[in-house]
C-alpha cells in the first residue's frame, strides 16, 4: 500500500496544501516558521489516528481516545480563523493506492470492491473526530458506512514512524518501544504463545536479536566504535512488552538514555530505520523525519542522507529540511515548497535554490548536472568528445543545464564538491588515475561527498598511472604536434613507454631540443 497524495486544510499555520503528490522520497522545503514542520505533523496526525483504528469503541465514543495528545482545537486550528469560525474543522485527506493482492484482501476484510484507489478524509473539530470515504455517488456512502473496517484495514497495513527535530532519549525509547510491540504483536495470536508462556523467550529473542544486529550495523556507519547492541526485556515485558531497553556497546556498555545528545539523535533515526525495515516485511511504512540534519556533524549528515535513500528504495520517506543535501534531485516534483501558509510542488531547480537561499557561480546558474575535471585541457577534450557523441548532451551544454567545472588541481576536489552540493547540483567527477586523483577521491568518499557511482578515473589498462591524454590515440594529434613544435610523438619510446602521458611528453620534448 502506498500513500499517493496528501491534502491538508487549516492545521496550525497551514491553511492550504492541496493534493501534494508523494513519491518514495519527498522533501518539504521552505524558510523558517513557514510551516514545513506543521505540514509533516499534519500528515503524521491523521495516519496515527488510522493506526489506532479498530480499537473496541464505536466511532462516536472514541473521538477523545483518538485525539488525545494528538489534536487540540485551540492549539491546532489556525489562530487567525478561530474567532470567525468557532466550529471550524481541520481537514486531512489521504489518497492511498492498493496493489492487486490488497484489492483482494480489501474485498475479504471490508466486503466491498474498489479499483485500487482509496481516498480517506479525516475532519477534526473541537470535540469531534470524523472520517469518511470521499468517493462520488452511492459508493462513497456505502464505504463510509464501513469506515471502522476500512480504518482497521489501513492501520494494519500501513504504519507511520515520526522522528522529530528535537530528538531525545525519551523519543528514541518511545519509538523503539512502539516498533518492538508492532514487531511482536503477531505472536499473541499463536496457540503456543497463549498456551505455553515458557516458550515466549525463545520466540521473542530472535526478533530482538535481529533488530539489535540490524541497529548495530546502521549505528556503526555513524559511530565506528560501536561493537555491539542489545535490546533487553524483563520477564513482565516478555509477557506484555511495553518498555524495552537499548544497550550500546562502544567500549563501555551503556543504556541509550545515558549516552550523549549526539548518539541519542543518531540512535533515534537508526532505530526507526531498522524497525521500519523489519516491520516493512509484513506491511508498509511511511518514515517522516523532521530536520534530519539537526545536531549532526557534516560527515554524519552525508551518511544519513544515504540511509534515507536506502530506505526509500522499499518504503516511503518524507523529510522536512533546511539543508540542500536532502533535496530530491532526481525528481523536482518530489520537492514540496512551503511558504506563506501554503504548499505546492516545485517546478524548477531555480525556485528550490531561491527558497533555500542557495547561490551558484554565474557559469553554473542553470546547471543541474556538473562534470568536474582537473584542468582546462581536460575540459576542452571532454566537451569536444561529448558534443561529438550526443546531440542531447550538446544541447544540454548549450543551454547550461550541463556544466563542466575545472578544479585546477585534483587536491581541490573535496572543497569544490561541497560548493556544488550546496548549490543543488548533481555531480560526477572525472580525475586522472594517479596518486593525486586517487587520494582526492578517497578523501571525498570518506567525507561522504562522493559515492562509488559518482566518479571515474582515467584508467588505461597496463599503466600504473594514467591521464586523460593516455586514452587518446597518438596518431590523431601527432601530426599537429609535429607541424607546430617539430616533435615526433609516433616513435616507440613515446607510444610504448607505459607511463603517464605528461611524463612521456616532457621526455620526448627534451630529447628533441
Amino acid at each position: 500500500m502506498r500513500l499517493q497524495s496528501f491534502t491538508v486544510n487549516n492545521y496550525r499555520s497551514i491553511t492550504e496544501a492541496e493534493k501534494l503528490d508523494l513519491s518514495e522520497y519527498t522533501v518539504l522545503i521552505g524558510p523558517n516558521n513557514e510551516g514545513k514542520s506543521n505540514l509533516l505533523r499534519a500528515l503524521v496526525l491523521g495516519m496515527t489516528m488510522l493506526e489506532r483504528a479498530g480499537h473496541p469503541f464505536g466511532v462516536a465514543n472514541r473521538a477523545r481516545f483518538f485525539t488525545r495528545n494528538l489534536y487540540e482545537w485551540d492549539h491546532d486550528y489556525p489562530k487567525s480563523l478561530q474567532r470567525r469560525k468557532a466550529q471550524g474543522r481541520t481537514t486531512l485527506r489521504y489518497d492511498f493506492r492498493l496493489d492487486e493482492n490488497e484489492i483482494g484482501e480489501f474485498w475479504t476484510d471490508v466486503g466491498s470492491r474498489i479499483n485500487g484507489d482509496l481516498p480517506i478524509e479525516a475532519q477534526l473539530g473541537r470535540e469531534q473526530f470524523y472520517f469518511r470515504i470521499p468517493k462520488k455517488g452511492p459508493g462513497g456512502e456505502a464505504l463510509t458506512a464501513k469506515r471502522d473496517s476500512i480504518a482497521k484495514f489501513v492501520g494494519r497495513r500501513l504504519s507511520v514512524a515520526y522522528v522529530q527535530a528535537q530528538r531525545s532519549a525519551s523519543d528514541s525509547q518511545r519509538e523503539v518501544d512502539r516498533f518492538v510491540r508492532r514487531a511482536l504483536q503477531d505472536l499473541k495470536e499463536r496457540d503456543d504463545y497463549r498456551e505455553a508462556l515458557e516458550l515466549i523467550e525463545a520466540l521473542q529473542q530472535p526478533i530482538l536479536d535481529e533488530l539489535a544486529s540490524s541497529l548495530r550495523s546502521t549505528l556503526a556507519r555513524f559511530v565506528p566504535e560501536v561493537r555491539g547492541v542489545s535490546i533487553e526485556l524483563d520477564d513482565e515485558d516478555r509477557r506484555r512488552p511495553v518498555r524495552s531497553q537499548v544497550v550500546i556497546d562502544d567500549g563501555n556498555q551503556t543504556a541509550l538514555a545515558a549516552k550523549g545528545d549526539g548518539i541519542q539523535s543518531l540512535s533515534t533515526v537508526a532505530l526507526v530505520r531498522d524497525a521500519a525495515d523489519t516491520l516493512g516485511r509484513s506491511n508498509d511504512v511511511v518514515l517522516a523525519v523532521e530536520e534530519p540534519e539537526a545536531h549532526l556533524h557534516p560527515g554524519a549528515v552525508h551518511q544519513l542522507r544515504e540511509v534515507m535513500e536506502e530506505i526509500a528504495e522499499t518504503q516511503q520517506v518524507i523529510v522536512s529540511t533546511h539543508s540542500p543535501l536532502f533535496v530530491n534531485r532526481r525528481s523536482l516534483a518530489s520537492n514540496v515548497l512551503v511558504q506563506d501558509n501554503k504548499a505546492r510542488q516545485a517546478q524548477s531547480l531555480d525556485e528550490i535554490r531561491e527558497i533555500l537561499g542557495v547561490r551558484t557561480s554565474d557559469n553554473l546558474h542553470s546547471a543541474t548536472v556538473v562534470l568536474v575535471v582537473e584542468g582546462e585541457s581536460d575540459r576542452r577534450i571532454i566537451e569536444h568528445l561529448l558534443r561529438q557523441r550526443s546531440e542531447s548532451v550538446a544541447a544540454a551544454l548549450d543551454t547550461g543545464s550541463l556544466g563542466i567545472q575545472v578544479l585546477h588541481g585534483g587536491t581541490n576536489l573535496a572543497y569544490r564538491l561541497g560548493e556544488l552540493e550546496a548549490g543543488l547540483c548533481t555531480v560526477h567527477a572525472l580525475l586522472d588515475d594517479d596518486r593525486t586523483g586517487r587520494d582526492a577521491v578517497g578523501k571525498a568518499l570518506d567525507l561522504g561527498l562522493l559515492r562509488d557511482r559518482d566518479y571515474s578515473l582515467t584508467k588505461r589498462p597496463g599503466y600504473r598511472e594514467s591521464e586523460i591524454e593516455d586514452l587518446l590515440k597518438v596518431d590523431v594529434y601527432a601530426p599537429h604536434v609535429l607541424r607546430t613544435f617539430g616533435v615526433d610523438l609516433t616513435i616507440s619510446n613515446f607510444t610504448g613507454a607505459r607511463r603517464r602521458w605528461g611524463g612521456s611528453c616532457r621526455s620526448r620534448f627534451r630529447l628533441s631540443r
